[in-house]
């Protein structure tokens, strides 16, 4: 599937943080945890281990570890809730047997505050 970087409007960074995921279909309680692979201020890649659907809308919990403030020098972790479209997978169609799907999530439009708290940590990773 090409997805070409020319197109991207946020520059993504590789990141690890964990990540829960549910959509109206499944509940976010007994949703999919899983882990973020990349963010950008537009949206994140990660694995998941079932097909969703290009378009689902997904509630989205992600796990920040945030910088660590000068005097204590330690991570804290913050959570991040926001809604999410999935606009690709790989591959591009559910197959049966498999384990494992890559996608690509957009956030849909996000608060200002929300914004501030993502602009942090994208910041804390360059």
């Amino acid at each position: 599937m090409s997805r070409p970087e020319d197109r991207r409007k946020h520059i993504r960074h590789d990141a690890r943080f964990a990540l829960k995921i549910g959509s109206e279909a499944v509940s976010h309680d007994q949703g999919i945890a899983t882990e973020g692979l990349n963010i950008s201020m537009g949206g994140i890649y990660c694995l998941v281990p079932r097909y969703i659907p290009l378009m689902t809308k997904l509630q989205a919990t992600l796990v920040l570890p945030m910088p660590a403030p000068q005097k204590s020098g330690v991570r804290e972790e913050k959570l991040f809730e926001t809604e999410m479209i999935v606009v690709w997978s790989d591959p591009e169609a559910e197959i049966p047997g498999r384990e494992s799907y890559r996608i690509g999530c957009a956030f849909l439009p996000l608060p200002p505050e929300k914004k501030g708290l993502l602009k942090e940590y994208l910041d804390s990773l360059e």
